[in-house]
């Protein structure tokens, strides 16, 4: 019952209210804000826990940063960030790539025929546009891609799961010194899982379960906030998900 928000905008998967935390670059986090407890009175029922908000990096001038690192079990790590301001626009991409043969969760002796790897690889890519409307005023949109296939240790069971999803909004500040953030957010998710029955000593497996979890997301919020000082805040917002 925790919210986990990605500048603004939930996270949490429609159908589980779980959270695919690799689908955040890494690279790309500015900063991350922990609200503990029950936030329901300011961010809804989805907040019974607590809040996670992440923040990512805005678009900066001429700015690459890559990362890559390798390990056992052909184990390979990317992560990319880069952005630049092509005045109007500043533009940012960002992505991480993840792919491992895994090792074998059971112990040598009771190891059976059934039994693999535990294989995993994912990829997430984002693209983020920003562009000034007017001196107190700013347009963005993002657009990110996500997908993971999780083998889990015999030849039938495995999951696969890929999200697209935009997100759109304008940054306004009124001459008051106050602050207006009005964006439009969808998700597109599917999912397939396998499942199957292991004989004893694991000698065989038999298909048992296949699931779909098809997920589809829209929602819009609009957030009004004020400084008061140099340690307060008012805030003041409406959102709605379908």
């Amino acid at each position: 019952r925790t919210l986990v928000l990605l500048d603004g905008v939930p996270m949490n998967d429609p159908y589980g209210g779980y959270v695919y935390w690799t689908r955040v670059p890494k690279d790309s986090v500015s900063r991350v804000e922990v609200v503990r407890g029950a936030g329901s009175n300011v961010w809804g029922n989805l907040a019974m826990a607590g809040v996670i908000n992440i923040f990512t990096a805005p678009p900066t001038s001429k700015t690459l940063n890559v990362n890559a690192m390798a390990g056992t079990s052909d184990t390979m790590n990317l992560n990319l960030f880069a952005s630049d301001v092509l005045s109007p626009v500043a533009v940012s991409v960002s992505g991480d790539y993840y792919d491992s043969d895994g090792y074998v969760v059971w112990r040598p002796e009771d190891r059976g025929l059934v039994d693999e790897p535990t294989h995993k690889k994912f990829e997430t890519f984002t693209t983020k546009i920003e562009t000034p409307i007017s001196t107190r005023s700013s347009f963005f949109f993002t657009g990110s891609y996500f997908s993971e296939d999780h083998a889990k240790g015999t030849a039938f069971r495995d999951e696969y799961t890929d999200i697209l999803s935009f997100v759109a909004g304008v940054d306004l500040r009124t001459e008051g010194e106050s602050n207006w953030d009005l964006n439009v957010w969808t998700n597109d998710k599917g999912s397939e899982k396998w499942d199957s029955s292991i004989a004893r000593g694991h000698t065989s497996e038999t298909l048992s379960e296949y699931t779909e979890q098809p997920a589809f997301a829209l929602g819009t919020s609009a957030v009004w906030s004020k400084r008061l000082g140099e340690n307060n805040e008012l805030m003041s917002g409406v959102d709605w998900q379908w």
